[in-house]
């Protein structure tokens, strides 16, 4: 089965970033527009780190469709996408 964003669905390999060895991936339009939709309880692990989620040093950025992405893998998936989109040569944007 192909890789597909957990938060969006989207299936375009050259957008997606995988979540380490796991089976978890998200695209650039879902770090550039994080979108809360479902409703988490404070200690639910984040699905890319498994870190729990609190109100201090890791808040909810993103939950859709199951998947919860805390503060901090939001920006390391920033940073991703920034040196990605530089080594092909494309302006980094955030819309």
């Amino acid at each position: 089965m192909a890789p597909l964003c957990s938060f969006c669905g989207n299936r375009r390999l050259d957008q997606l970033i995988r979540a380490g060895a796991r089976d978890y991936w998200i695209c650039w339009r879902c770090v550039a527009r994080p979108v809360a939709e479902d409703v988490v309880q404070e200690g639910m692990p984040c699905t890319f780190c498994e870190q729990p989620i609190d109100a201090v040093d890791r808040t909810i950025v993103i939950a859709r469709r199951g998947a919860v992405l805390c503060s901090e893998c939001l920006r390391v998936c920033f940073q991703i996408i920034k040196e990605e989109r530089a080594r092909r040569g494309k302006p980094t944007t955030q819309a």
